[in-house]
C-alpha cells in the first residue's frame, strides 16, 4: 500500500486501544488457528512482491495475509490468485482488498458499485477469508460528501453479497480530511500508522480491528521490504 507516512521498520507492539475481543467457534482451515488469538502477525502483499515463498513466509509465524485483488474497475493483480491458493496451503487465512479509486464516472454510486462488482467479481471471497477490504488512500479530488457516499456505497454492495461488514484500510489523516465520521459504521478499522504501539484512531471509529506498523518490514519468503501488520481478534473477522 502507499499511504505517505512517517517511515520506519522495527516491530512494534499491539496497541491496547483496539477493539474487544468476540471469537467465534466454528471456523476450519487455516482460521481455525485465529480462534481464541487475541492479535496475530500479518503482512500484506500486492505484486510489487513477486514471486512468494509462502512455506517460509508461513514459517516467520505470519497467520493472515491481505493481498490485493483490484483496482478500480477494470486493474487484477496477476498473482492474486496464485497467492490465494498458496497462502491458504500453508495454513495462513487470507484476505483481499481492492484499492479504491473514486470517481464520478455514471455517478458516484454507480462508480463505487462498478468498482465493488469488479473486486467481488475477481476475489472470489468465501467463507474462512477475513472480511474483504476498502483500501482508502486516494480521493481524486472528490468532495468529502462524494467520497463519503461513494466508500459507504462500497461497503453496502460488498456487505450485501458477502454477509459480513467489510474493512476499511486508512490513514488516520486522509480519513478525519476526506470522510464524514458516519461512514465509520460501514466498516471494521485497519488502521495506517507507522512507528508506534498506539496508532491514532480516526473520528468514528471506536478502535481498531488491525494496525499497519510498518512498509518497511522484512520477512523470510519476500524479496525487498513488506508492509506489516497486527491483527486483534482476527477469528471475529472471518467470514463464516
Amino acid at each position: 500500500m502507499q499511504l505517505p507516512a512517517v517511515s520506519g521498520g522495527g516491530a512494534v507492539a499491539a496497541a491496547t486501544t483496539s477493539t474487544p475481543a468476540t471469537t467465534p467457534a466454528g471456523l476450519s482451515g487455516p482460521a481455525a488457528a485465529l480462534v481464541g488469538k487475541d492479535r496475530v502477525k500479518a503482512i500484506d502483499v500486492s505484486k510489487w512482491q513477486g514471486d512468494i515463498d509462502w512455506p517460509k513466509v508461513a514459517a516467520t509465524g505470519v497467520q493472515v495475509a491481505y493481498i490485493k485483488a483490484t483496482e478500480s474497475t477494470d486493474y487484477v493483480n496477476a498473482n492474486y490468485d496464485k497467492d490465494r491458493a498458496a497462502a491458504n496451503a500453508n495454513g495462513i487465512t487470507i484476505g483481499a482488498y481492492d484499492f479504491a479509486q473514486p470517481g464520478t464516472a455514471g455517478g458516484v454510486e454507480a462508480n463505487a458499485k462498478a468498482e465493488a462488482a469488479h473486486f467481488l467479481a475477481t476475489a472470489k471471497v468465501q467463507k474462512g477469508d477475513m472480511a474483504p477490504v476498502l483500501d482508502l488512500e486516494s480521493h481524486n479530488n472528490l468532495s468529502t460528501a462524494d467520497i463519503s457516499t461513494w466508500a459507504s456505497t462500497w461497503a453496502d454492495t460488498v456487505q450485501a453479497a458477502t454477509g459480513v461488514q467489510p474493512t476499511v484500510y486508512v490513514s488516520p489523516s486522509f480519513w478525519d480530511a476526506h470522510v464524514d465520521p458516519s461512514v465509520a459504521s460501514k466498516f471494521n478499522l485497519w488502521v495506517a500508522h507507522w512507528d508506534t504501539d498506539n496508532p491514532r484512531v480516526p473520528s468514528g471509529f471506536a478502535g481498531w480491528k488491525a494496525h499497519q506498523y510498518t512498509s518497511d518490514g522484512s520477512v523470510d519468503g519476500i524479496a525487498g521490504r513488506v508492509d506489516m501488520d497486527w491483527v486483534s481478534d482476527p477469528a471475529s473477522l472471518v467470514i463464516r
